[in-house]
């Protein structure tokens, strides 16, 4: 069995993310247990796109398969990025994001929706959900994607899980919400997911001093880069 890490961002600005993952992946040995960032997007953003945030180079990390190497997330979405030494993955990248993402369509049939891959995105019923990607950082292979949070409002589904998201939008919408239990059992799902499909065991974890040395480095020398 292996244990895995489970480190939640909570809502989360496109630096923080940006910083969060790079840092992770940076610090993390050959090995190193894998981990999942868990957050949402307090605003739209791009993986990727964040300049002087990768050691000894700047500008972007490409995320594959996206043609522009930038990863779209949508503001209030729940995204997560698998950070796992090199070992544990599929050998080959192309194989990475059938990997990683079976347990993301786990969970919506979960919920009663027939989600499936294709072109490394996750769909249903013939529309686009969710883009996905796949890049190398140090010993890590890392892949991002992300949940939708208004599919009641956009997409057939099950009645369930259209009551269920329909209560937690109610207060994910409002600016005073301090607790969001549609993201909770969201959550909870593909975390159990995940260790059903990839036999891993999460533990609830933070970044180590070191991991947040190297995060709180990346967030500086970006900040410098925008202020020049």
């Amino acid at each position: 069995m292996i244990v895995a890490r489970w480190i939640g961002l909570g809502r989360a600005e496109p630096l923080q993310l940006e910083a969060a993952y790079r840092g992770l992946a940076i610090a993390q040995a050959c090995e190193a247990a894998p981990v999942y960032l868990w957050a949402q997007a307090k605003s739209d953003l791009w993986l990727g796109q964040g300049a002087g945030l990768a050691e000894g180079e700047s500008g972007s990390i490409a995320f594959k398969p996206r043609r522009s190497g930038l990863l779209p997330i949508e503001a209030s979405r729940h995204l997560f990025v698998l950070i796992a030494p090199r070992r544990l993955a599929p050998g080959r990248e192309s194989r990475w994001l059938a990997w990683a993402l079976a347990p993301v369509l786990a969970t919506y049939r979960h919920f009663g929706l027939p989600a499936y891959l294709e072109d490394g995105d996750v769909w249903l019923h013939g529309a686009r959900i969710a883009h996905s990607g796949t890049t190398t950082i140090g010993e890590c292979a890392v892949v991002a994607s992300s949940f939708m949070h208004r599919f009641a409002r956009e997409h057939r589904c099950a009645p369930g899980f259209r009551a269920w998201l329909r209560e937690g939008l109610s207060l994910a919408e409002s600016e005073c919400a301090d607790v969001n239990p549609a993201g909770r059992a969201l959550e909870d799902v593909f975390r159990a997911r995940v260790e059903a499909q990839l036999g891993w065991q999460f533990e609830h974890s933070w970044p180590s001093e070191r991991e947040n040395a190297v995060i709180e480095g990346l967030k500086a020398r970006a900040a410098l880069e925008s202020a020049a």
